[in-house]
């Protein structure tokens, strides 16, 4: 450990030019790369864990036809306020609905038979009139009234078995009548063939999006609507969530300068300057407001007026990001060149003279460029152009005035804050590089990385730049400064990073892909932050602070005074709790901690690829009124795969069972007493009365025609010949034949479920299948809706080990660094304390504000330990640093807290606010993975500064209560030897 941080500190203090080089390449070819790291089309694999479930549904796609993956869109139709859908309005518009349909996008996939007659008794579009239309086909007369609309309807129903009426009764919403045909709402299905594997799952759901586009273009009556549902168009456009990823990280990235600001600020002496830097920062905290209201406005639509959530909020960031330039370059600017423009073509003399003799804080690479470019001017003056060289001199003399708003503290400030923002923009180019090159593609929860690695990496930036301004005020050089800055604080960062990185590389042993690939490319983000803050801003720094060295315009005084001084005096206010009452401290905290724990076992686990949909789509508001209003729909399919030889006797008994098992299963819909959908027993049956050569091939091998069961030890293979004969494209969808027989069958079933019901479903699926496991075939549930269950309990299952895991690791790390650093070995253990009480009281926070447990909060554990150990560790090593410096524990807890936990401070404000700005999305997952965060990192800093220092106190004492030093040799080994006068320090 040791070794690398001395290896890095003597690369940038010997070759600070080679280290900035490096760094740029570096990050120019791995951000090319990274370019092409875009999200995956079929983003739902990314969720998918090891389960037969999902092997199951990969199995249909490859055995089995289009046919066997059937899709419906449901069209929910609805009538004028007041008014209902039984009327000529309501018929003309699902006639229009359906024409459009039939002759659209869907025409050549509708799933109907090519035959007139089973087209007509099983079409693809079914909708709650179809007794009406079917009543009209068969001579009926046309209505002309909106009563004639119900009458045919209540006429067609009475003649229609109880079965079929009650499949065109789930049609209607719950507040409909049938009775008396009335209501304002209808149900329109729309059935489909699928697509066959994954691979055409996007092209499947382009093509839904552009049939919905259809529906919705449909000219209808007046104040009737079709609002056109199904699962596909949630993920047929990812523009809108990639649009919501690049406002969040852009607003984030303006925020975050804001703080950076903030936190790097150095008051100025001039009341002028300091008037111009508190409307610099009013300005910006205006214009970053603005940037966030059109999402706020989309969000809180009863709040804000419309037009609000109408303004371009690109336009807004990017003006807003123009004036935080202007005003940095402001801050930074000794004079206003206002014939800059034309300057800049012909030769900027004034400020190119300024440039060589040193007066601006650059670098010698800039300067030989800008002499490059004023000799090609000059050369072109000789031949011509001296004249209006001569002019734009004197042009530049006249306009050029003294900027009021300079000073060299504003000016270092600004460079500070850029300098950042610079490298964190290379860490994250190194992890998107390193992504496209691991994965080519990107799972959505990837997307948000950028934003945790701004909000994690500025902490080494405020640490480093930190202490190096703390050496430079105490009046060292600038290579002794950086030397100082990398060898103390680099330490406590690298074992900071490696706790970090493992407390996301926990995810690697998670199930779901997703999540493993999140874990691994925010550890590879944490090390490139820790790599470029601890090479790159040193090395700008070594380059820009030595030449001001040079010429005479650094102030290394100046750079311990400034805005700085309320949050250190703030901080550093807490250190009489651990001084006089660290037990109770202590105990405090163990007592929240225990609550915490019992809000953890009370976390409820939930999942639903829904919730990734923005709030503000409309989708969302016709699937809510499916859900209730319909109970459900019949969106949901539920498929169960048999494998093994399906041709024997005992095979067609057992799913002759199955399907009888399923006719009495809840939430499996039915029809005419059967399950509703298909199988190989209902398409048999169905052929055996329509074609007489089934009936026969079921005759010849003994099938009971009253219980549909053959004799033990028979086959039905000459049953199965007849009916792929007799309905090849029926039979490809319910039974897989090769060339050595029959292995595999699927049931296709109607069912209602929902994501509420599908863990009993997956359960009640796996007891109706008991006959065909029985015999010793595999049968196998699943849907959507079950693969979203399995994803929730994996997610469960694996909760507790992860979080063990973590902590288990991030404990030896710490233990075993604090044995080698102090031989103090119980320090690992102290140290690491307080961030489970940080995990337990997040997950508690979580159960007791009702957000649930989920893929995308699943990482809090990861993210708690992530960000909470290095707070501690900083806090822990300044404190066994301070301690041998100063006389008194309470000194050293005070300095201690005025240093570093000031900057703590500043680091856990740029972090919330660079997470905190996730509760403005409009995706349910992210916005509360933004809330939780943002408390978390909150509760990390108390427990840094609040819980970590009374805990060290009490050890502190209970060392020197048994005649010990606790910290003999431990400040040679962390702080290099340097004792400084008590007071000394600054942050």
């Amino acid at each position: 450990m040791k070794c690398l941080v001395n290896g890095l500190s003597t690369a940038v203090r010997r070759a600070p030019f080679s280290v900035v080089l490096l760094a740029v390449v570096v990050s120019g070819v791995l951000g090319y790369l990274g370019g092409g790291f875009r999200p995956e089309g079929d983003s739902n694999a990314s969720f998918a864990p090891n389960a037969p479930e999902l092997e199951a549904a990969d199995r249909i796609g490859e055995l089995f036809s289009e046919e066997a993956t059937t899709s419906v869109m449901q069209v929910v139709i609805t009538a004028p306020a007041g008014g209902s859908v039984f009327s000529l309005d309501g018929l003309a518009a699902v006639q229009a609905v359906e024409k459009t349909v039939r002759g659209g996008s869907f025409e050549d996939i509708l799933a109907e038979s090519e035959d007139p007659a089973l087209a007509a008794e099983r079409p693809a579009v079914i909708s709650f009139l179809s007794p009406v239309l079917g009543a009209i086909a068969q001579g009926q007369r046309i209505p002309t009234a909106d009563a004639e609309v119900q009458q045919l309807y209540k006429g067609a129903l009475s003649v229609l078995p109880q079965e079929t009426v009650s499949l065109f009764q789930q049609l209607l919403p719950e507040s409909g009548d049938p009775a008396t045909a009335v209501a304002e709402k209808g149900l329109m299905i729309l059935i489909t063939t699928g697509p066959k594997s994954s691979d055409e799952y996007e092209t499947f759901a382009d093509l839904s999006a552009l049939a919905a586009k259809e529906i919705e273009a449909t000219a209808l009556p007046g104040g009737v609507s079709a609002e056109p549902f199904s699962f596909e168009l949630l993920f047929a456009d990812s523009d809108e969530f990639e649009t919501e990823i690049v406002r969040l990280f852009s607003t984030a990235i303006l925020i975050i300068v804001l703080v950076l600001a903030a936190v790097f600020l150095i008051v100025p002496d001039s009341r002028r300057a300091r008037r111009w830097m508190t409307f610099g920062f009013l300005g910006i905290v205006v214009g970053v407001g603005l940037s966030i209201l059109p999402t706020l406005a989309k969000i809180l639509d009863s709040v804000f007026p419309d037009v609000i959530s109408n303004w371009p909020s690109g336009t807004i960031f990017s003006l807003v990001a123009v004036a935080m330039l202007l005003l940095f370059l402001a801050w930074s600017a000794e004079r206003f060149h206002l014939a800059f423009p034309l300057m800049v073509f012909v030769g900027w003399h004034r400020w190119g003279t300024r440039v060589v003799e040193g007066n601006l804080d650059t670098s010698d690479a800039l300067f030989r460029a800008l002499g490059a470019v004023r000799r090609i001017i000059r050369f072109f003056a000789r031949i011509g152009a001296h004249r209006l060289l001569g002019y734009l001199d004197r042009i530049d003399s006249a306009l050029c005035i003294r900027n009021p708003m300079y000073q060299k503290g504003l000016r270092r400030t600004s460079a500070d804050t850029l300098l950042t923002i610079v490298t964190i923009f290379f860490a994250i180019s190194w992890m998107n590089g390193v992504g496209f090159l691991l994965y080519g593609n990107a799972s959505p929860m990837v997307q948000i990385l950028p934003i945790l690695i701004i909000g994690l990496g500025v902490d080494y930036s405020i640490h480093v730049t930190s202490r190096y301004r703390e050496e430079l005020s105490d009046g060292r050089d600038v290579d002794a400064s950086v030397r100082r800055a990398i060898r103390t604080v680099g330490i406590a960062l690298f074992l900071a990073t490696l706790t970090t990185a493992v407390g996301f590389l926990t995810n690697l042993f998670n199930p779901l892909p997703a999540l493993r690939e999140f874990g691994l490319l925010a550890a590879v983000g944490i090390l490139a932050s820790f790599l470029l803050m601890l090479t790159f801003v040193p090395a700008m720094r070594e380059l820009l602070d030595r030449r001001g060295m040079r010429v005479g315009t650094m102030d290394g005084k100046s750079l311990a005074a400034g805005g700085s001084r309320a949050l250190p005096r703030l901080i550093s206010s807490t250190s009489w709790l651990a001084n006089y009452i660290p037990g109770v401290v202590v105990v405090v905290a163990l007592g929240l901690g225990g609550v915490g724990y019992y809000g953890f076992t009370q976390l409820e686990t939930e999942f639903s690829f829904l919730d990734f949909i923005p709030t503000t789509s409309p989708l969302r508001g016709t699937f809510e009124s499916i859900a209730q209003d319909f109970g459900g729909g019949f969106g949901e399919s539920t498929h169960i795969l048999i494998e093994g030889d399906v041709a024997t006797a005992e095979s067609w008994n057992a799913m002759v069972a199955l399907n009888q098992n399923l006719a009495t299963t809840e939430n499996v819909v039915t029809f005419a007493g059967n399950p509703a959908g298909t199988s190989p027993v209902a398409a048999i049956v169905q052929l055996a009365f329509e074609e007489p050569n089934v009936g026969q091939a079921l005759e010849r091998a003994g099938v009971n025609p009253n219980t549909w069961t053959a004799p033990a030890g028979g086959s039905l293979a000459s049953v199965y010949e007849a009916a792929f004969t007799a309905d090849q494209q029926t039979m490809t969808g319910v039974l897989h034949r090769t060339s050595e027989g029959y292995d595999a069958a699927l049931f296709d079933l109607t069912t209602q479920a929902g994501e509420a019901g599908a863990g009993q479903m997956r359960e009640d699926v796996r007891v109706a299948s008991a006959p065909v496991v029985g015999i010793g075939l595999s049968a196998v549930g699943t849907s959507g809706e079950i693969i979203n269950d399995v994803i929730v309990t994996t997610l469960r299952d694996s909760q507790k080990s992860s979080l063990q895991i973590t902590l288990i690791v991030a404990l030896v790390l710490l233990v075993a660094n604090f044995f080698f650093e102090a031989r103090r070995p119980m320090l690992g253990v102290i140290t690491t304390l307080p961030v489970v009480l940080v995990v337990l009281l997040s997950f508690g926070i979580m159960a007791g504000i009702g957000i649930p447990f989920g893929p995308v909060t699943a990482t809090i554990s990861a993210l708690a330990i992530g960000i909470g150990i290095p707070y501690m560790i900083h806090i822990t090593h300044r404190y066994l640093e301070d301690r041998g410096r100063f006389e008194t524990i309470a000194s050293a807890i005070t300095s201690t807290l005025r240093n570093t936990g000031a900057a703590l401070a500043g680091s856990a404000l740029t972090t919330v606010a660079g997470f905190g700005i996730l509760v403005t999305s409009t995706t349910i997952p992210f916005r509360q993975f933004g809330f939780v965060t943002a408390y978390t990192i909150l509760l990390a800093m108390a427990a840094a500064v609040l819980v970590l220092p009374s805990a060290l106190v009490l050890w502190d004492k209970w060392h020197r209560s048994r005649g010990e030093n606790p910290y003999r040799g431990a400040e040679t080994k962390i702080a290099s030897g340097s004792v400084r006068a008590e007071g000394s320090d600054h942050l």
